[in-house]
């Protein structure tokens, strides 16, 4: 449901999804054991980009190299809170 937008590939093997969103905030999403499901950092945060070093040693890279696509909060903030009631099911 959301946007095709800037896809990085991160060391370990998930991705960060590039979005520029207006009146948004940093949180996260934790599955009952605690583990991060999303990470949305927001104004004032920052995020390892492509070319850079996991702790494993792989390299992060570009998965998808598309504008980074506009998108309002409350779209992504609902979407993902529909994907946190599907995977907690």
């Amino acid at each position: 449901k959301l946007p095709k937008t800037l896809t990085i590939k991160t060391g370990s093997g998930k991705v960060h999804l590039y979005y520029i969103c207006q009146n948004g905030k940093s949180t996260k999403v934790l599955t009952p054991d605690k583990d991060v499901l999303v990470d949305i950092q927001y104004v004032g945060r920052h995020v390892v980009g492509p070319n850079c070093t996991h702790p494993n040693g792989n390299n992060y890279a570009i998965k998808d190299e598309l504008p980074i696509a506009e998108l309002d909060f409350s779209v992504l903030e609902s979407t993902i809170l529909t994907l946190k009631a599907i995977l907690l099911l």
